[in-house]
């Protein structure tokens, strides 16, 4: 009779912290989440509309304003606009580090934000399901745009 359970004996009780949930792995930067061929739209575009849609969250009462502890605004829009574009919320959570059901709910507040603004994406041509494939799309959109 063996009792042996493996991945309760590699968490020591109490050891919380950055090593139990490495934020570092397989992370991709600022320029990858906001590049034109995710978002539909270019930069400069995108950051005017964080602008405007940062000032309708600030003028809402703080407990209707769609926020996480560990994300900015510009984040929430911008997982918001990749959203619209189709990119699923479990690759839009690994890309900004949260659990899925946070990004679902952060989704579901900042959706009617983008509707009321005026602004809709194209959803994207194929389906992104994964880092390497949304890696390798806007690789391929860059090295074809050269």
């Amino acid at each position: 009779m063996e009792l042996h359970h493996p991945a309760s004996a590699r968490r020591p009780a109490g050891a919380a912290g950055s090593r139990a949930h490495p934020r570092t792995a397989h992370t991709f930067d600022t320029a990858l989440v906001t590049h034109s061929a995710l978002t539909g739209i270019t930069r400069q575009a995108l950051d005017r509309l964080v602008a405007e849609l940062r000032d309708m969250i600030d003028a809402m009462p703080p407990e209707q304003r769609p926020r996480h502890r560990k994300l900015a605004v510009e984040n929430i829009i911008w997982a918001a606009v990749l959203d619209q574009r189709g990119l699923p919320a479990s690759l839009l959570a690994h890309l900004f580090h949260i659990g899925e059901n946070q990004m679902r709910t952060l989704i579901k507040q900042a959706r009617p934000l983008l509707q009321r603004h005026g602004h809709y994406s194209e959803p994207l041509p194929v389906r992104l399901m994964d880092p390497a494939e949304l890696a390798r799309y806007v690789m391929n959109a860059t090295s074809g745009t050269s």
